[in-house]
């Protein structure tokens, strides 16, 4: 059995939101290996760590917004594919669509400004 690694608060924390907005039993079975195809291509340690924290932030933006809770379930599927794809060599580009991940990063991740700007002459 491998080691396994501290929870930071923000872990615990994350938790307990998912707890608290009811969706820990929506994610009871729910197997990565089975989810996505296994491509048997790896991710270096470093796109790991950047696709992993684009997910993580993606659904800490569904919750700050109050997004859907399939939207939060999708973005938390999806982030766990993440975690997984070095282990088992997961199509990430297959989760991203299986996920909506694209879909999603549009409609919480970019920012929209409505602000009319002056220009002096």
């Amino acid at each position: 059995m491998g080691k396994r690694e501290a929870l930071t608060f923000h872990d615990l924390a994350t938790i307990y939101r998912l707890k608290k907005c009811g969706l820990m039993d929506c994610l009871e079975g729910f197997s990565t290996k089975d989810a996505v195809e296994a491509t048997g291509r790896m991710l270096t340690a470093n796109q790991q760590r950047i696709v992993v924290g684009q997910a993580a932030r993606l659904i800490e933006e569904i919750l700050t917004m109050q997004g859907s809770r399939e939207d939060l379930i999708d973005a938390i599927k999806y982030g766990l594919c993440c975690l997984d794809a070095q282990k088992y060599g997961l199509d990430l580009d297959d989760a991203q669509i299986k996920f909506r991940y694209q879909e999603l990063y549009s409609k919480y991740m970019i920012v929209k400004f409505d602000v009319e700007v002056e220009v002096k002459a």
